[in-house]
């Protein structure tokens, strides 16, 4: 009798362990298919090395432009006549 019970519940582990790992290799290649087409997905809409610098050279200008606006506002506050 404690024989078949044993057997029993090393049949039960068995079975519950093949199904979490079939759960788990499912998930696997699912996650794989996720990234082949996340792959094809980046490789046709990356921002390329060219048009980036364009828009580098750009945000230069603008700082460069916010900056000497600032410079002009701390000079205006220097320069203020109520000021002790």
């Amino acid at each position: 009798m404690e024989q078949s019970i044993i057997n029993w519940l090393f049949a039960a582990v068995g079975a519950l362990g093949g199904f979490i790992i079939r759960a788990l290799w499912e998930a696997v290649q699912g996650l794989k298919k996720d990234h082949t087409e996340f792959q094809a997905t980046v490789a046709k809409d990356y921002v390329r090395a060219e048009y980036f610098k364009g828009h580098e050279d750009r945000e230069e200008a603008k700082d460069l432009r916010i900056f000497q606006m600032l410079d002009k506002i701390y000079d205006k506050l220097d320069a203020k006549a109520d000021k002790v």
